[in-house]
């Protein structure tokens, strides 16, 4: 088949997948041998019409607007890619995505049987054995990316994976011998780029920086998440009152050992103090009447305004006086003009001393240092509202490895050099924290409010929902009550309860009665006490023949006192008895005494048996009392803990739901269809981070805390998932880190290579006539040659088909962005004329559409670019993915015929040159594909720019609106705002939608010429690779090293040696996968020309 009948060939089976796209069905002529039907360009309806064959499931007939146009943007780029080589394997390749796609997972043995049919049984076996990787493409996360992900062309070979400790720890240990390699290449000076090339290695050895945005509403804690996650008690103030972080504040690791903290603090400059002071000033003047009463909402524009001025110039003590004064006068303040523009550096070791430091320039409401008297002002006043940003450093293990924490303020500001900081910071960041308290977190609209519309066109844009982790705060803040009830954890917990109350109400009613008999003994204790001391006192007075009848060894057990019983109950009197028992006989009066006491003592003796068991039975009682309050105790610390455990789990579950029900919409919103992308939506709620934190009980169990209450339902620090959100934050890096130690590996690698080959000594070096020189050095530099002009015809192509991808699937649709923004914009303003009142309207307009929540310019921007999002994310997502493999695929076939006709100069090798050179020329391979992938990330980072462009662009061109609407003032000030801005909608949208896509045209085209831009180092590659091969077959043919050189070379070869066998480079970098490129021995039969 002739190259017209493949470009024919190719257009029919294009048109026939556009057929099969628009019916629903696959057209049998998808997987057929070329047939008769004709087609013309991309239009269908001359296909002749066939018996379509039906799907195997309904996935197909579920296929998103976006799926049609990537499959759509594909065909076209087909049909602009025959002329050069492309041909019938990409349109094959399609195929099979596209089959995938909509069949889900397919058996090898049916697919091979499908591609059989193709062309050729040999060119099918090999397109079978390709494809195979993607016969188990199932259902996908993002319609729009997959192809990215599941591009045909990676090699199957299975590799062994490298470890990112692996990495980091061969890129530490390889510095010092850099170092070492590098001052012994200086010592040379006819081959000094050696040394700038080590040189620029080293510098990649700098760990990448992740930014991670904190982003949520004023007072959900993300100052007090930054200072538990760093482990610091309060490096960032915090106040339960009111917001207390007034600027973009950037916490990172602090390298420098000679301080523990340091912190940047960097000013606005005079412009942008000055063109916010008249803001501030027209705030106040819209509300003028209610400010010099002092009458104005302290949530209002003008209260803010006021704060702002008496902040930074507290001489201006009242309403009036900030009234009357004008701007001039406050630009005027000599103190002011050496702050503005300038930066201040703080350091120090103790943290409270640092972080008072710190507090007045990041605190909404800190106050100046006092100035010495004579100054003419009581004091310098608050410096917040001139800060533009604050860049914090401190010793944290959790930002060691490159994590960049952002703490943006979540209150509307008026300062555009501040608000550009956040929006800069926002685009940067590589993943966004959105933290919200946890009583909160529950309510499902939770997520909508987190995430508005404006972010939300963002993250689609940018493809960015994946770098999203939404974090609760507060969950010690917890009623048990209120969530037993709500949760259904009361009935056991109950039962439990009362079971608990009834064993207390025994103990209690057995230790009361035990304590009265305690008492009732303790009383009659005293009276037998008594009166054994009475009887001891009587029997000593005793007469002296007591002795006779009462002899010493008489037991006491034996007498009885007067007036006590008995052992057989009968009652003696006492001395103060009758005078009957004065007559008995003195003997018998004695013994007598005697007995009683006896008796007496025995009862004593009895009362004080009976109060030691009831003692014990009082401690045991207590006692168990006692362990039923600390069981009380412990089951209501577990209530708390299996509350704030349910809550934590129903809140994850709830912004999970929450967060996939915003996929859908948005997806719904932004494709205008009723069907449903090709999104895995129950893997995005899988897959989505969320941590429920709490900072006070994490902050006391570490010890930082120590005038708080203790905090309870906490026994683990991993409990409070503090430690879970740092090591989140840690693999947020490692990506980054991988790319980046890789990338110095390989260059690394690359550099060694060449080195080896610039040493290694040629013996089969002879006496050559000029001749046969001059002949090695034609077919040398013809092969040189016929690389560079390779690599600049491939390097031309990527941009011509970046500019074409770029034309036809995005600009060709900028008129439907133009038209939709005009039909959506007068709808936009009447809802704006309905709901926003006069003071937030002006506000608005005073802010050039933009006032706390409100942005005008990004909702219009919005309605605009639904039109563009799916032709968006086609071209960023899919085809510059698949741009950069091709190109990677074919400097690899250049690479090789390079290497093929290098070697052809020559006569003669030795076999140590030969293994060399291909590993020059692996590691070569290499280090284009780290190349290829920067450029890949680059385009992918500078498309974020121009769809936010847009939206700045509609505000450049309503700002005569806006200021004619904040000039409006006094009665009927409202109905002519609303009368401006229809005005506008009516006669000026299709000038403001014109000049907004004429930037964004402008600034694909500055993407365009960057992405060539980052092209180049592979240039500088090429070079170095000329360089080595021409080192090692053709300058030990034409010239001898001198003695020096020989020298220096023996040398470095023999650091170089060492280098080898000490990082074992080769087997570190074998990669995990690669672009399947054809084998050497296919090149010549296969490859026409370049």
């Amino acid at each position: 088949m002739d190259t017209t009948q493949d470009e024919n060939h190719l257009e029919q089976k294009i048109a026939l997948l556009l057929h099969s796209i628009e019916h629903g069905n696959f057209h049998p002529g998808l997987f057929s041998s070329p047939t008769s039907v004709s087609a013309s360009g991309l239009n269908t309806s001359s296909v002749v019409p066939v018996e379509p064959k039906p799907v195997p499931n309904e996935r197909w007939l579920a296929l998103t607007p976006i799926l049609r146009d990537v499959f759509l943007a594909k065909a076209r780029l087909l049909l602009m890619s025959v002329g050069y080589g492309l041909q019938m394997g990409r349109y094959e390749k399609l195929a099979v995505s596209v089959y995938g796609d909509v069949s889900g997972v397919v058996s090898v043995t049916t697919f091979r049987e499908r591609l059989n049919s193709v062309t050729t049984a040999a060119t099918a076996e090999k397109l079978s054995k390709s494809c195979e990787s993607q016969l188990t493409i199932g259902a996908r996360y993002d319609g729009a990316s997959a192809g990215a992900d599941t591009s045909a062309g990676k090699d199957t070979k299975t590799e062994a994976k490298t470890t990112l400790t692996t990495l980091e720890e061969t890129v530490q240990r390889s510095l010092p011998l850099l170092h070492e390699l590098h001052a012994l290449l200086q010592n040379t000076t006819t081959d000094a780029t050696w040394a700038d090339e080590a040189t620029r290695i080293t510098t990649l050895a700098t760990p990448p920086k992740v930014y991670i945005a904190v982003t949520g509403n004023t007072g959900t804690g993300k100052s007090s998440l930054i200072n538990a996650i760093t482990d610091e008690e309060r490096i960032l103030t915090t106040n339960c009152m009111r917001a207390a972080t007034a600027v973009a504040i950037e916490i990172a690791y602090n390298a420098d050992n000679a301080v523990r903290y340091r912190a940047e603090i960097e000013f606005v400059s005079a412009a942008e103090w000055e063109r916010e002071l008249v803001a501030l000033k027209q705030a106040l003047r819209a509300e003028e009447d209610a400010v010099a009463v002092g009458q104005v909402a302290s949530d209002s524009e003008a209260a803010v305004a006021l704060d702002k001025i008496r902040a930074v110039y507290p001489r201006l003590r009242t309403a009036g006086d900030v009234l009357g004064v004008e701007v001039g006068e406050l630009m005027a303040s000599s103190s002011l003009r050496e702050r503005l523009g300038g930066r201040v550096v703080l350091e120090g070791d103790d943290v409270k001393l640092f972080s008072k430091k710190l507090r007045a320039y990041i605190d909404s409401r800190a106050k100046g240092k006092k100035k010495t008297a004579g100054k003419g002002e009581t004091d310098e006043g608050g410096i917040w509202p001139l800060i533009r940003v604050v860049r914090v450093f401190l010793k944290s293990a959790v930002l060691a490895t490159g994590a960049v924490l952002v703490d943006l303020p979540g209150v509307y500001d008026s300062n555009a050099g501040r608000t550009a900081v956040s929006l800069e910071y926002k685009k940067r960041c590589a993943a966004h924290w959105v933290v919200a308290p946890i009583n909160r977190a529950v309510d499902d609209k939770v997520a909508h409010e987190l995430l508005d519309d404006s972010s939300r066109m963002q993250m689609h844009m940018d493809n960015a929902f994946n770098d999203i982790t939404f974090i609760c705060t507060k969950t010690d803040d917890i009623s048990i009550r209120e969530v037993e009830e709500s949760l259904g954890l009361e009935e056991s917990a109950t039962e439990s309860g009362q079971d608990r109350s009834t064993r207390r109400q025994e103990l209690q009613a057995r230790l009361t009665d035990l304590c009265m008999k305690r008492d009732s003994i303790r009383d009659a204790l005293e009276t037998v006490d008594d009166n054994v001391e009475k009887l001891e006192a009587q029997l000593a007075e005793a007469p002296a023949d007591l002795s006779e009848t009462s002899p010493n060894k008489r037991k006491h057990s034996d007498i009885t006192l007067p007036g006590s019983a008995t052992p057989e109950g009968d009652v003696f009197p006492t001395a103060g008895a009758s005078p009957v028992s004065r007559q008995t006989p003195k003997q018998s009066s004695t013994e007598q005494l005697s007995a009683h006491y006896a008796s007496v003592k025995s009862k004593q003796k009895n009362l004080n048996a009976r109060r030691k068991r009831l003692r014990q039975e009082v401690t045991t009682a207590e006692e168990e009392l006692h362990a039923l309050d600390m069981q009380d105790k412990a089951r209501k610390e577990q209530a708390k803990r299996q509350c704030i455990e349910a809550r934590n789990a129903y809140s994850k579950q709830e912004l999970k739901r929450g967060f996939v029900q915003i996929l859908r919409e948005t997806d719904q919103e932004l494709y205008e269809s009723p069907s449903r992308p090709a999104r895995d939506y129950r893997a995005a709620e899988e897959q989505l981070p969320v941590f429920c934190v709490s900072t006070r009980a994490y902050q006391w169990m570490q010890g930082r805390m120590p005038k708080e209450s203790v905090v309870e339902g906490f026994t683990t620090l991993k409990q409070t998932e503090i430690p879970q959100l740092q090591q989140h934050c840690i693999s947020l890096t490692e990506r980054a880190r991988e790319a980046a130690a890789r990338r110095f590996l390989v260059e690394l690698n690359r550099l060694l290579q060449s080195l080896s080959v610039w040493t290694t000594p040629n013996p089969l070096a002879a006496e050559l006539s000029e001749e046969q020189r001059r002949a090695i050095e034609v077919d040398f530099t013809l092969a040189a040659k016929d690389l560079e002009e390779a690599w600049q015809k491939h390097r031309a192509h990527f941009g011509q088909n970046l500019k074409q991808a770029i034309d036809v699937v995005i600009a060709a649709r900028i008129p439907d962005v133009i038209a939709r923004g005009q039909e959506k914009f007068p709808g936009a303003v009447r809802r704006w004329n309905t709901t926003m009142r006069y003071n937030t309207y002006q506000a608005v307009c005073r802010g050039d559409g933009v006032f706390c929540r409100h942005n005008l310019n990004q909702e219009l921007a919005n309605l605009a670019l639904r039109r563009l999002v799916a032709a968006w994310r086609a071209v960023f997502d899919e085809v510059v993915p698949q741009l950069t493999l091709d190109l990677q695929h074919e400097l690899d076939r250049s690479l090789r015929r390079f290497h093929t006709a290098a070697l052809a100069s020559v006569d003669s090798i030795p076999a140590s040159v030969d293994q060399r050179l291909g590993r020059i020329k692996g590691a070569t391979a290499e280090s284009i594909a780290q190349h290829l992938q920067m450029t890949k990330e680059g385009i992918r980072n500078e498309s974020k720019d121009p769809h936010r462009g847009f939206a700045e662009s509609i505000a450049e061109g309503l700002r005569g609106t806006y200021q004619a609407c904040a000039d409006q003032y006094g009665r009927g000030t409202l109905r002519r705002i609303q009368r401006i801005m229809s005005d506008t909608a009516r006669t000026r949208s299709q000038a403001v939608f014109q000049h907004s896509t004429l930037r964004l045209i402008s600034d694909l085209a500055t993407l365009q010429r960057n992405s060539d831009s980052q092209l180049q180092s592979i240039e500088t590659t090429f070079t170095g690779v000329v360089r080595d091969y021409h080192a090692a077959l053709v300058a030990p043919q034409i010239q001898q090293a001198t003695a020096s050189q020989t020298q220096i070379k023996t040398a470095v070869q023999s650091l170089v040696e060492k280098m080898e066998t000490t990082l074992q480079l080769e087997e570190i970098l074998t990669p995990t996968s690669s672009p399947t490129v054809k084998k050497e021995e296919d090149v010549e039969a296969t490859d026409d020309g370049h």
